[in-house]
């Protein structure tokens, strides 16, 4: 169902893989969800570059939630595993628990592709160089149930990405979600969630639903709260008020749902505000869009991708008291938005 608008959101599996240089614990298994608390333990390393030398990090324990459904106590950990202070990166996640009337139940997340260089007698003390940072925020609580997201920044990695996974604390029960990647960010407000995908000059708002389904949590795109005209979806613009870079006279199109659209002129000054609104994707892309209520997030198909980042969509600007639609990549330029990513 619609796999092709859910390629900008995708399960996160390749930046969790070990590498060649992922450390080895030589003490054999490090057991990331040992029951016990940790206490600056220190697991003896070595580095894959330099099978004769042997170093050590301390694991420490941090709660990042307490809270109590019906008579029972909850605690989720993040457990981190810590070079000395006077490296550049000394620390990463290493492990997520859940602890259940102070005893650990299970392991939410765990990372095992941390690598580390240049930690020793090296003319830059970079310790570890690959590494994951992991933020937690309730979404909301009730008496009965709490839902949290979790943000993984995995570096190195490019810029203005997201990773979060979803879990819902239950009586007795905990539901999870996939890792869901976009380009751009999530946004959250109590269970409201929406993506603010990065097209490569502006961002576009996609409306998302969490179904709480018997036993997981899915993400999906809300197409019900998606516009469709005709042959096109329609996606609101994030961020929809850009400066005019230079004074020129171009041509947009009037009405693209128009069964005979024209061309009209309208002059750009610069400094000039322009106002974005909107951008329409063909909806043949989507070819059981029809069909459902609900668009299934996919990880399997780049169509969607591929027509953001190659423009393959119309954009719709007012400038000054004229409207109208473009898809030229030298008028965004014109009109204030910067390429990236």
């Amino acid at each position: 169902m619609i796999k092709k608008l859910l390629i900008f959101i995708c399960i996160l599996s390749s930046c969790i893989n070990k590498s060649p240089e992922t450390i080895q614990i030589l003490n054999n298994t490090l057991d990331t969800s040992s029951t016990d608390k940790i206490n600056n333990q220190t697991p003896k390393i070595r580095y894959s570059d330099d099978p004769n030398y042997v170093a050590s990090f301390h694991l420490f324990d941090y709660s990042l939630d307490n809270f109590n459904i019906e008579g029972t106590k909850y605690e989720v950990v993040n457990r981190i595993a810590k070079l000395d202070s006077h490296y550049d990166f000394n620390e990463t996640s290493i492990s997520i628990l859940l602890r259940i009337d102070g005893k650990v139940e299970s392991e939410l997340f765990k990372y095992s592709g941390f690598t580390t260089r240049d930690i020793k007698n090296g003319d830059i003390d970079k310790g570890f160089s690959r590494f994951c940072k992991v933020n937690y925020k309730e979404m909301f609580s009730e008496t009965s149930r709490r839902l949290a997201r979790f943000d993984f920044d995995y570096l190195p990695s490019a810029p203005g990405n997201n990773t979060i996974t979803f879990v819902q604390f239950e009586k007795n029960t905990v539901k999870s979600s996939d890792y869901y990647h976009i380009d751009g960010r999530f946004e959250t407000n109590g269970d409201t969630i929406k993506g603010i995908y990065w097209t490569g000059y502006f961002g576009v708002i996609v409306p998302l639903l969490l179904l709480d389904t018997e036993n997981e949590l899915n993400l999906i795109v809300d197409s019900l709260k998606i516009n469709h005209i005709g042959k096109y979806l329609i996606f609101s613009v994030n961020d929809s008020i850009k400066t005019a870079r230079e004074t020129k006279k171009i041509e947009i199109v009037d009405d693209i749902f128009s069964a005979e659209p024209s061309f009209i002129s309208v002059d750009i000054i610069e400094n000039m505000e322009i106002r974005l609104s909107n951008i329409a994707i063909v909806d043949s892309t989507f070819t059981d869009f029809k069909k459902s209520k609900r668009i299934i997030l996919s990880s399997r198909d780049t169509t969607l991708q591929d027509k953001f980042k190659n423009g393959q969509y119309w954009l719709k600007i007012r400038i000054g008291e004229k409207e109208g639609w473009t898809r030229s990549q030298q008028h965004y330029n014109l009109i204030g938005c910067d390429a990236a990513g």
